[in-house]
């Protein structure tokens, strides 16, 4: 690559198509991103359709390509664009080439005669690909390689150009470095590369020269090459002034020189948020960098938990804004820019690093991301880019009722990854499977720690609550959007059954405290509040006392939940509004039962399903429970992360 990009005085189009490699090449690609137009990483069905991918994104007039054993000359591209503009008729153009070993080591030199047909049918394709190129308008005349041909694709391009009466030439120069080594392809499918050589031969053969026995074809081809090559004094040629010309280049950079940094870009930095993001960092090789771009207030109790007792070495890099007060806001203008300029630094003090950029919640600043994409594009100009989006409902198309908005929230969804190339981070399974080709990867909701049924009869004496009672827990910050004033609401319905406790878990905000003191004093006993920060150590005990876990989420809030896989682990059935993708996987996974938002009659009714339902029906509901908590472990996601940084 370096190679590559190393050379001057041109105007190039760099761009590299990856299959998927596990073997480092992705550090040493991200290394060299600034210097590339467009590149990718992903499964293929071979070398042709890969090299097609990157020909049908080329926009230049002159094209060609670089296998990853080979390398350019000093200077080569710019003589092939001098040699185009002083040959205006010429459509394709091949060179000389070195041929050097594993190890980088001159072999010989490969100075060969002009491409002709009959010549390279009846001896082999002895074009030297690498220092070949071509105007790429041919592409439009007569198409793009075969991907059926493993082995001689380039081969059959050349035939059938000279075919359809595309102007050749070749010139002396020497402009690349071909690597000969035992393991390449030609060398270990011989078999395969007769069977290609037999059947481009039998479609591009003339008819007259078939009847000819075939030794004497390949006699009389190999006469006229060789005599040609005489002429032109292949066989001593003098190519160390070449060789040598390499070693004047920068150090090639190895894939094992490149550190990786990782730059995580969290406003919120709390919650449920600040659980993904450190499962996120669980998942990185210790020798990963790791910084983390959030608001200046970001300490907390669930900071240190989380954050600082599990991990060393994590840069924090505060940008000067807070959350005021409030549990989750969108960024204005000036914040989103104090922001992204905070990116840009962490970027520019580190450009020796392969950086990875993960905005972790593009739902709190998608206007001001917008508004301010020269600023975005520039602060991450070359460098690879995650986007996690946690609301994604709009995508889907599943609300009549809100047509326009969602309509424009796809739109500036799509703008967004469009301008930044991209690849979203999903939580919803109902993404993927409408859009299994796009630029969407899914992550599972994580749980981790001794979540089990078995916890629950040591957790109910801890809070002293009587083993037969009908426990329903809630559990996270009590506010409208996990729907504390529609649960208020719903006090006189959750009591009707004298063997009901309600235990909440989390702060009450402070515009629904004075309701729910009132609701807590009608039912005194009855109504078990922990009014703190429980840590994640304390959460499988309560769960494993509840018979039912309540999440009665309002309309707005249509995001994944880590609770409810963590409820899962436990063995407890889930009662859910119908809405958002926690109601889907209630409804779709079996994991208990649901009702309408705000609606109290249907809440009554599925409360009085949960609370009536058999000891057959609750065994189904966690054996259904424990099969998709057995989808969703710490593990998984550590796993499903790691694929989404090697393949993005």
């Amino acid at each position: 690559m370096e190679s590559v990009a190393s050379q001057k005085g041109v105007s190039l189009e760099y761009i590299v198509i990856d299959g998927n490699s596990t073997d480092g090449s992705i550090d040493l690609i991200r290394y060299y991103a600034k210097h590339l137009r467009y590149w990718t990483s992903e499964k293929d069905s071979g070398q042709s359709q890969a090299l097609n991918k990157g020909l049908r994104i080329a926009t230049g007039e002159i094209v060609g390509w670089l296998c990853s054993d080979d390398l350019l000359l000093p200077g080569a591209l710019k003589q092939v664009v001098e040699f185009f503009k002083k040959n205006p008729e010429i459509d394709i153009v091949t060179a000389d080439a070195l041929v050097i070993d594993e190890d980088g080591l001159l072999v010989k030199s490969k100075k060969e005669i002009p491409f002709r047909s009959k010549i390279a049918l009846n001896s082999f394709n002895y074009v030297a690909q690498p220092s070949t190129f071509w105007r790429r308008r041919l592409h439009e005349r007569l198409g793009y390689l075969r991907e059926d041909l493993h082995l001689t694709m380039d081969f059959e391009f050349w035939l059938r150009l000279e075919k359809a009466g595309a102007k050749f030439k070749h010139t002396n120069q020497y402009w690349s470095c071909m690597r000969k080594h035992r393991n390449q392809k030609v060398a270990t499918q011989v078999d395969r590369a007769v069977y290609e050589m037999a059947l481009l031969a039998s479609e591009y053969e003339s008819k007259i020269l078939r009847d000819i026995p075939r030794f004497m074809r390949l006699v009389g081809a190999r006469a006229i090459r060789t005599s040609q090559k005489l002429a032109r004094g292949s066989y001593w040629a003098n190519s160390a002034q070449h060789l040598s010309s390499i070693s004047n280049n920068k150090p090639v950079i190895t894939k094992e020189s490149v550190r990786q940094q990782i730059i995580f870009v969290e406003p919120i930095f709390r919650g449920s948020r600040l659980q993904v993001l450190a499962n996120a960092l669980g998942s990185l090789d210790e020798d990963v960098e790791k910084i983390i771009v959030t608001r200046r207030d970001y300490l907390s109790d669930h900071f240190q938990e989380l954050i600082v007792s599990k991990f060393t070495g994590i840069k924090i890099r505060p940008f000067d804004s807070d959350l005021d007060g409030a549990w989750i806001k969108n960024l204005d203008k000036c914040e989103f820019r104090l922001m992204i300029n905070e990116v840009a630094s962490v970027v520019h003090e580190r450009r020796d690093r392969a950086t990875t950029i993960i905005f972790m919640a593009l739902d709190d600043y998608l206007k001001s991301f917008l508004r301010d994409i020269r600023a975005v594009t520039n602060a991450i100009k070359g460098q690879r880019v995650l986007i996690f989006k946690y609301r994604v409902e709009y995508l889907l198309k599943l609300d009549p009722q809100r047509r326009l908005r969602d309509l424009a929230l796809r739109i500036a969804t799509t703008l967004a990854y469009r301008l930044t190339r991209a690849k979203f981070v999903v939580f919803d399974e109902r993404l993927i499977a409408k859009n299994p080709n796009s630029r969407f990867w899914l992550l599972p909701d994580p749980w981790f720690g001794e979540f089990s049924e078995n916890l629950g009869k040591g957790g109910r004496e801890a809070l002293n609550i009587n083993q037969d009672a009908e426990v329903i827990l809630s559990l996270g910050r009590q506010d409208k959007r996990k729907g504390i004033d529609f649960l208020i609401e719903a006090g006189s319905i959750i009591f009707r059954n004298p063997a009901t406790i309600l235990l909440i878990v989390g702060r009450i905000d402070e515009a629904y405290r004075e309701d729910f003191e009132v609701l807590k004093t009608a039912h005194f006993g009855r109504l078990i509040h922990i009014d703190r920060f429980v840590d994640e150590a304390e959460l499988p005990m309560l769960f494993a006392s509840a018979s039912i876990f309540l999440m009665a989420y309002d309309r707005d809030f249509t995001a994944t939940s880590g609770t409810l896989a963590r409820a899962a682990a436990s063995g407890v059935p889930i009662l859910s509004t119908d809405h958002g993708l926690v109601g889907h996987r209630v409804k779709e996974l079996g994991l208990g039962l649901t009702f309408k938002a705000h609606d109290l009659n249907s809440f009554a009714s599925a409360l009085s399903g949960m609370l009536g339902a058999s000891n057959e029906c609750k065994k189904i509901y966690q054996r259904n429970c424990g099969v998709f908590a057995s989808t969703c472990t710490i593990g998984r996601f550590e796993s499903s992360f790691r694929s989404v940084l090697e393949r993005n």
